[in-house]
């Protein structure tokens, strides 16, 4: 008797997605910054040490929003300019800072 009263009030959304959409429309979206030279030969400094299996921190853009992934490193693919952190795809390009754990 009691479950069914309170089922009677669980809540409603009528508006399927409505809170999700608010959410991104207040997201603030934050500007890319530049690499200066200096900065591009400090990562593709260590780009070259990074092997698979090792563990790093990589701080980059994502989605309009620098974002940090930390995790052992499954694939580098040279081809492409992109490395896997454990199922993430990050590009090369969208690399701001990067720290072998």
């Amino acid at each position: 008797m009691r479950a069914s009263r309170a089922q009677q009030f669980m809540p409603f959304a009528a508006l399927r997605g409505y809170y999700d959409l608010v959410a991104q429309q207040e997201r603030v979206i934050e500007p890319r910054k530049e690499h200066t030279e200096e900065d591009i030969a400090r990562l593709s400094a260590l780009l070259s040490q990074v092997r698979k299996g090792s563990v790093v921190q990589v701080r980059h853009y994502e989605d309009g929003a620098y974002v940090i992934t930390c995790g052992a490193v499954s694939e580098i693919i040279p081809e492409y300019q992109t490395l896997r952190v454990i199922k993430k795809r990050i590009s090369f390009e969208d690399i701001y800072d990067l720290q072998l754990l």
